[in-house]
């Protein structure tokens, strides 16, 4: 049995957030109200957003596309109470592929974005260190641009490899009522959808656990992937200090 605490926060309008906080790591188990994990906030309530405030978050990073956040909007987006950060960490959403069979499975898309936007996860963490309370990252479901970004700030706090990949595996099961609005009714299934479902909507462990095995290969750690991002040692550290408790 896997023994850690994470923290999901109900909303109304948002599924998938949680806390990065209560993670046994090497060096300590990981604080809470520093960073947090999420799907999109364009349906947040007015409860959401005072719940927000009340957690002390004063940073919000969109990891969307501009098309996605022209789509659907953060409503924190105009809050003055909110630092709202654009920082779209892919180049090219579902939507924009003429062919089906250009998706890329999910630890391909991982594995490309460990290799193309080491700036952006760069930012990340120098925003996390700097933030004057909570950050929430957050893309459209919450599990893939933000997972492994919560993937590889994670492992810099030293939490184990197999609590890292079930926090990650929970989000397709958070997101299930959310995908199944998102499905236009009445749609025929397809092949092609069940291509879609399988590519984009999974959360599996192998996916994660692919992806960890290549930050390993070649980077031997996230504090090295880090460093070679742009962090400085001092940064580095002073991140892994903020993100764990008591160090």
């Amino acid at each position: 049995m896997l023994d850690y605490k994470e923290y999901q926060i109900e909303l109304d309008g948002c599924h998938n957030f949680r806390d990065l906080g209560g993670f046994p790591g090497r060096d300590g188990t990981t604080g809470y109200k520093v960073a947090y994990r999420a799907d999109a906030l364009g349906e947040l309530s007015e409860r959401d957003v005072t719940c927000m405030k009340d957690l002390g978050i004063s940073t919000v990073i969109d990891l969307r596309t501009p098309e996605e956040r022209s789509t659907v909007p953060d409503v924190i987006a105009s809050d003055g109470d909110f630092d709202y950060i654009t920082l779209s960490l892919m180049n090219q959403s579902a939507a924009d592929l003429e062919n089906i069979t250009q998706l890329p499975t999910l630890t391909e898309l991982y594995i490309d974005l460990l290799e193309n936007q080491s700036a952006g996860f760069k930012k990340i963490g120098q925003i996390i260190l700097n933030a004057p309370g909570g950050v929430v990252f957050h893309c459209t479901a919450g599990k893939d641009r933000t997972g492994v970004t919560a993937a590889l700030l994670l492992e810099l706090a030293g939490v184990d490899r197999r609590l890292i990949v079930d926090s990650y595996a929970k989000s397709a099961e958070l997101m299930r009522e959310k995908f199944r609005r998102m499905q236009p009714p009445g749609l025929p299934k397809s092949e092609a959808m069940d291509l879609v479902a399988a590519r984009l909507l999974g959360s599996e462990p192998e996916y994660m656990e692919k992806t960890l095995d290549y930050l390993e290969r070649y980077f031997k750690s996230a504090r090295q992937y880090f460093l070679e991002a742009g962090l400085s040692a001092g940064e580095a550290e002073d991140l892994k200090k903020r993100l764990v408790r008591g160090v």
